[in-house]
């Protein structure tokens, strides 16, 4: 016991007899804390742990747990046996581990997608939101107290409309992630066009990643409108000019014959029956050049 503990603090065994442990902590404020809790912890528990840090020889800090029992439980006063275990690595790992949350967090909840962590009850009846990103929150149109810890169908009712509660489930039964694009999401609340990316955690979490397509897809619609807009426009336009091209076939033709009529009207000046004749085709010659104009 005695070698594994110089061996954590620098000392050699044989200067622990008579050594005060104060010397092992960074403050006196310490030492009464650590001291006080242990035995609050003994009197309630009959054991006490307690988490510090100590100082080695050579001045360097070391985080440790200080687990320590009474040598007799009855009589506090006869002394304690405590045991040191060096937690230096698993204060290092917590610590990066919560940097590492940190980071990932602030990556989750500045992301432009939105994402949508799910946990899966019920074998996969309901779908209870976990976290969820600003993004994901429609950037003010839902707050986090709104969504977190709620069911999904209560939050997103116009879900079972999209096709995305069948991909949920077989993404979970499955562990193959599966992509939704275009897909009409509505509700009495929100109308939106959205490109979906599916996938499950090794916890079993399933999680949803939607990108709002909202304005390319209106943009793809209105361009469509414009484009069958102007194609009629097109037709139109070489309807007028077939139309236009016919016309001046026709009216070629149709001044001949009015000139003829003209003629036949001047020569059969006293033929009542002919000039009838040449007026009615001059008429009629003229209808059609009003029509065709």
């Amino acid at each position: 016991g005695n070698d594994r503990l110089a061996a954590m603090t620098g000392y050699a065994a044989d200067e622990f007899p008579g050594m005060d442990a104060r010397g092992f902590y960074l403050s006196d404020d310490e030492y009464q804390r650590v001291g006080e809790e242990k035995y609050a912890q003994i009197q309630d528990r009959g054991a006490g742990a307690v988490e510090t840090r100590w100082q080695r020889k050579d001045g360097s800090v070391f985080d440790l747990l200080l687990s320590s029992s009474p040598i007799d439980p009855a009589d506090l006063t006869v002394g304690v046996v405590f045991t040191v275990l060096d937690i230096t690595e698993h204060k290092r790992a917590e610590e990066e581990l919560r940097e590492n949350e940190e980071r990932f967090g602030r990556l989750f909840d500045n992301l432009n997608t939105g994402a949508v962590v799910y946990e899966v009850r019920d074998e996969g009846k309901h779908f209870i939101i976990k976290d969820i990103n600003t993004a994901g929150l429609g950037h003010g149109e839902l707050t986090k107290d709104e969504a977190v810890g709620k069911n999904m169908f209560d939050v997103f009712p116009g879900v079972t409309e999209t096709g995305l509660v069948e991909i949920f489930r077989r993404v979970w039964e499955r562990g193959e992630p599966e992509r939704l694009e275009r897909t009409h999401y509505q509700d009495g609340r929100l109308s939106k066009w959205l490109d979906n990316y599916v996938f499950r955690l090794p916890s079993g979490e399933i999680v949803a990643l939607f990108d709002d397509v909202t304005a390319t897809v209106n943009a793809e619609q209105e361009r469509a409108r414009l484009e069958i807009q102007l194609r009629q426009q097109q037709r139109l336009e070489s309807i007028g000019t077939f139309a236009g091209g016919v016309a001046h076939e026709i009216n070629n033709p149709i001044n001949g014959i009015m000139g003829y009529s003209q003629l036949i009207l001047d020569r059969f000046a006293e033929d009542e029956t002919e000039r009838e004749f040449a007026r009615e085709i001059i008429h009629e010659t003229e209808r059609v050049a009003d029509i065709i104009r």
